[in-house]
């Protein structure tokens, strides 16, 4: 099947689709990861960014986090690809905090668990902490031939996740 287009249909950017962009390049991939309190230089290389973040966590369970962060970007982005459903943040986040919690209760070891928990929960906290600052809302465009970039704009305030 030949690819009608290599654009990533959910950056605000409309750079070419590769891993590093679709996973963690891309202002909506940003904003997902900034969802559950990661921040990084999109700039570095891969390996780079991947380290920073396993130095910042310091977690016994950082690999399950950016693999289920991956994960998570990626259906929404098929979701949005194949049945047209519009990629939000929230939803990301979402699909996240359940993917985890269900590793939390059926993949870790008991010594893991609490502090995974723990984690988890510590990420309703970060709705408080990111008051006033700036956020992505995203308006997504559809026209009858297939799937239009998203824009996105700027705004201050609250967030609500």
């Amino acid at each position: 099947m030949p690819l009608q287009s290599t654009t990533c249909e959910i950056c605000i950017l409309q750079k070419r689709e590769t891993a590093a962009c679709l996973f963690l390049r891309c202002n909506f991939a940003k904003a997902c990861w900034a969802s559950i309190g990661i921040t990084y230089t999109p700039t570095r290389r891969t390996m780079s960014i991947f380290n920073a973040i396993r130095r910042r966590l310091q977690l016994p369970f950082f690999m399950e986090i950016i693999v289920l962060m991956a994960w998570s970007i990626w259906t929404t982005r098929n979701a949005w690809t194949f049945n047209n459903v519009a990629p939000t943040v929230p939803e990301v986040k979402h699909k996240f905090i359940s993917e985890i919690r269900l590793i939390a209760f059926h993949r870790v070891n008991c010594h893991v668990q609490s502090s995974l928990l723990d984690w988890i929960d510590s990420l309703g906290d970060l709705l408080l902490q990111k008051k006033n600052q700036v956020y992505i809302e995203q308006k997504p465009l559809k026209n009858g031939k297939g799937s239009e970039p998203l824009q996105f704009s700027v705004n201050t305030g609250t967030v609500f996740d």
